[in-house]
Parts: C-alpha cells; sequence; structure tokens
C-alpha cells in the first residue's frame, strides 16, 4: 500500500517504506531529513515547501523507487535509485542528485543555485535541466548523456559542466560549456 505522510514543521532521521506504491512525505514548515524512503513499483515524493531536503545518511542510498519527485525550497542532497528524476529547489540553494544506476532526468531545476546530477552507472537522458544564474553539472561516470526530448532545449544555466563515459548529446542555452567524454563516443553540443 501508500504511504501519505503531512509533517507540520519538518522532520529528521526519516524513514518510509512502501512495499508496493507511492510513499508521500510532505512538511509546510521545516526541511526534511532522508535517511531511507522506498516506494517498490510507486512514485517517492518529498515535498519542503519552506525548508530543505537532506541526505541523514551520508554517502547511504536515501530514496528506491520508479520515480523520484521532490520539490524544496532552501536545496535538495539525495541518494537515489530510481528511474525517473523530478526535482525543483524553489528558493536559494543547490540541488545535488547522486543515482546508483542512470536515470531519465525529467525535469531537475534550481532557481537560485547549482543543479547537479551524477550517475555511478549508466546513463543520463536529459528531458529538462536548468540552475537559473549557477552551474548545471551532468555525471555519467560510465555512461553517456543523451537528449531526451528531440530538437528542444535540454539545459539552462550559466554554466554547463558534462561528462560521461560513452557520449555526450545535449541541446543548450547556457554562457559557459565544459563538456568532457572519457571513453568512445562522440560530444554533440547545440547551443542557443
Amino acid at each position: 500500500g501508500a504511504i501519505n505522510l503531512n509533517e507540520a514543521d519538518g522532520a529528521n532521521g526519516l524513514n518510509g517504506n512502501a512495499a508496493n506504491g507511492n510513499a508521500t512525505v510532505t512538511t509546510t514548515a521545516g526541511s526534511l531529513a532522508v535517511t531511507t524512503v522506498t516506494a517498490t513499483n510507486g512514485t517517492a515524493t518529498l515535498t519542503a515547501a519552506a525548508g530543505a531536503i537532506t541526505d541523514a545518511n551520508a554517502a547511504a542510498n536515501n530514496v528506491t523507487a520508479t520515480s523520484l519527485s521532490a520539490a524544496a525550497a532552501t536545496g535538495i542532497n539525495l541518494d537515489t535509485t530510481v528511474a525517473n528524476l523530478t526535482a525543483s529547489n524553489t528558493g536559494a540553494g543547490d540541488l545535488n542528485l547522486d543515482e546508483a544506476d542512470g536515470a531519465n532526468v525529467l525535469n531537475v531545476s534550481a532557481a537560485a543555485g547549482n543543479a547537479t546530477v551524477t550517475s555511478a552507472t549508466g546513463a543520463l537522458a536529459v528531458t529538462t535541466m536548468a540552475a537559473t544564474g549557477g552551474t548545471a553539472t551532468l555525471t555519467a561516470t560510465t555512461g553517456a548523456i543523451t537528449d531526451a526530448n528531440g530538437a528542444a532545449n535540454n539545459v539552462t544555466a550559466t554554466s554547463l559542466a558534462a561528462t560521461a563515459a560513452t557520449g555526450i548529446d545535449l541541446d543548450t542555452t547556457v554562457t559557459n560549456l565544459t563538456a568532457t567524454n572519457t571513453g568512445a563516443g562522440a560530444i554533440n553540443l547545440n547551443e542557443a
């Protein structure tokens, strides 16, 4: 079944496990310090309307689900094992997602800060990513960074830093570009 928690003023050491469904945790004030949230075959939705979503277990995994939907006001920092990433930070603060095995980066945005998505293995298929006034960093340590929306723009930021092992293909609207491919594969950046 599903888990749905509406917290009034934040939570520390958050642990939630929806064995076969969605897991939703929302706080209207304060932050969410996430130890582990699992939504087997579902979506993990984390919302800190006025605070941050933070990593409460160091380098261990925080979120396991088919999809992650995270929204915060002052920063997001999570280790994930998901197929689909959606994350938005609406205020000042950085957004950092460390993915275990590749993901579809559906929509990741930092309104006033840096946005970083790193995958230890697998590819990152990017639909949209934004870092308003900051740096968008994409790293696919053993895979490719691919364009998941055709000719539409993928990355909007002041700067883009992209590193992959088997190719990079992105449409960008940035001022500064840095791209590195460490193995076999081409780099294709279409700047607006």
